[in-house]
């Protein structure tokens, strides 16, 4: 517990490592737990509290404008990447927040399950698709309905084969990005801004050649912009461009601190390191993808029937040797079971020191379960990026958005010292700069296939930037 003393993160033994049962968890606790990293502020364990929007005047105008959004409907990572830019829209463009009752468009995974929504309405106004809807009922004239319009919307609960969970929303807002992608920006500044010189070279040095859009006037001014299912993919602060460089440090700001996992499943990781006698900080952890990745992305997949070939490199060499305990994450298919037990297992315990323990999924299962996060929508995969998020070091699996998450929690967490991006391919290892858009061969992989080293690099971006606050800011 070395680390955690030399951060001033010491805590009792017992609320640190969640024992005592839930009456330690329901103490008011005068300190954050190691993982608390919202909590945690420029080595303060005081926060200021979050300016909504980062500006005092926003949060009135944004009681009467509105952002609807549809998620790319596909897995947890993608759905993660759709709320964050949704949120930094929202932010940069002074609008209420409207959260879809459902992520995925098949109703099974439910916003609430998920996010810490209380903490989200720290930084902008949120409201649910229920309280949208029953606030347009109650002020139609606002949105340019009559009886008629109010009749036509409804709530899909299923929106596969829809644009929008919100029925017929054509009559009360303005379709908006329905041409993004991972490989364009969005200006986040009002319309006239692009034309100044200087803002426009800095908007052309972030973007690298890739597309950028710009909101129009009447999007700015529209009561009610909405954007459609399957656009929302990418990491946020590689697509929205503001102009003042102290906003951009505002809404990376807000990002840390308010679209954040619901503190049941920190709780519930914490549960499952104890479980196993892993301490935060002094055990390694690696992700290796399988399962899907054998038939869709074969050019990525690592096949544990031969793991030589990518275990033996000389940074995972080194890794593995300074490790007597790993936790292993990995989603097996039923053929693959048998070469990861009898093949890759044995190879990486070949390479680790002793005591040589390995922990998987199968291995915490039933800590997970006993908790309150045991009983909420995927437990498994979510308490699985947490807990290979407090390692001390990490390698994961280039182009996954599950190996994507860890490394930016990895990045938010203070007392994660070895803040590395490192891959089982050396040559994706992190060896720039945020946010170096020319390192990969298509724009497209630089947001969907890594993280930035975002949160890392947060904790030193505030001074640099304080001198740019005093410049005009053009916020909408």
């Amino acid at each position: 517990y070395g680390v955690f003393a030399l951060l001033g993160l010491s805590l009792s033994l017992e609320l640190r490592l969640g024992r005592g049962s839930s009456d330690a968890h329901q103490l008011e606790e005068p300190r954050p737990r190691p993982w608390e990293y919202w909590r945690l502020c420029g080595g303060s364990f005081a926060c200021p509290e979050l300016q909504r929007y980062g500006d005092a005047s926003a949060d009135s105008q944004a009681a009467s404008r509105f952002l609807i959004f549809n998620s790319w409907s596909a897995g947890f990572n993608n759905e993660r990447d759709s709320v964050e830019l949704a949120f930094a829209f929202a932010w940069a463009w002074n609008r209420t927040l409207v959260l879809p009752n459902h992520m995925d468009g098949s109703g099974r995974f439910f916003v609430n399950d998920t996010w810490d929504v209380d903490a989200m309405k720290e930084a902008v106004r949120v409201m649910s698709a229920d309280e949208f809807l029953e606030h347009v009922h109650q002020h139609p004239d606002l949105f340019g309905l009559d009886q008629g319009g109010l009749s036509q919307l409804a709530i899909i609960d299923a929106n596969h084969n829809h644009p929008s969970w919100l029925d017929n929303v054509d009559t009360i807002g303005r379709k908006i990005l329905d041409g993004f992608d991972p490989n364009t920006c969005v200006v986040g500044d009002v319309p006239s801004a692009v034309k100044d010189p200087e803002y426009s070279r800095r908007l052309a040095s972030f973007a690298e050649g890739r597309n950028s859009i710009v909101m129009s006037q009447e999007d700015i001014d529209a009561t009610v912009v909405w954007i459609p299912k399957a656009k929302l993919l990418g990491n946020f602060y590689g697509s929205v461009f503001l102009g003042n460089n102290f906003r951009t440090w505002q809404l990376r700001k807000a990002v840390r601190r308010a679209v954040r996992l619901r503190r049941e499943y920190f709780v519930a990781a914490e549960a499952a390191l104890a479980s196993v006698q892993l301490t935060p900080g002094t055990f390694g952890a690696m992700h290796i993808r399988q399962d899907d990745w054998s038939h869709q992305f074969m050019n990525m997949y690592l096949n544990a029937s031969d793991p030589e070939k990518f275990l033996d490199t000389p940074t995972v060499n080194d890794f593995l040797g300074s490790h007597g305990k790993m936790y292993l994450a990995v989603q097996l298919s039923g053929t693959e079971a048998h070469n990861v037990q009898q093949k890759l297992l044995p190879y990486v315990k070949s390479k680790m020191r002793q005591p040589k323990q390995i922990v998987m999924l199968e291995d915490v299962g039933l800590a997970i379960k006993a908790q309150v996060a045991g009983g909420m929508k995927f437990p498994d995969a979510i308490v699985e990026m947490l807990i290979c998020a407090q390692a001390r070091t990490f390698v994961g699996n280039w182009g996954s958005t599950f190996t994507g998450y860890i490394q930016r929690l990895r990045g938010y967490m203070p007392a994660v010292l070895d803040s590395r991006h490192l891959f089982f391919d050396a040559s994706q290892d992190d060896k720039g700069s945020y946010p170096s858009w020319k390192k990969a061969d298509e724009n497209a992989e630089v947001s969907l296939m890594r993280e930035w080293p975002e949160g890392a690099q947060f904790r030193t971006l505030r001074p640099s930037l304080i001198s740019d606050h005093a410049r005009h800011s053009s916020q909408p």
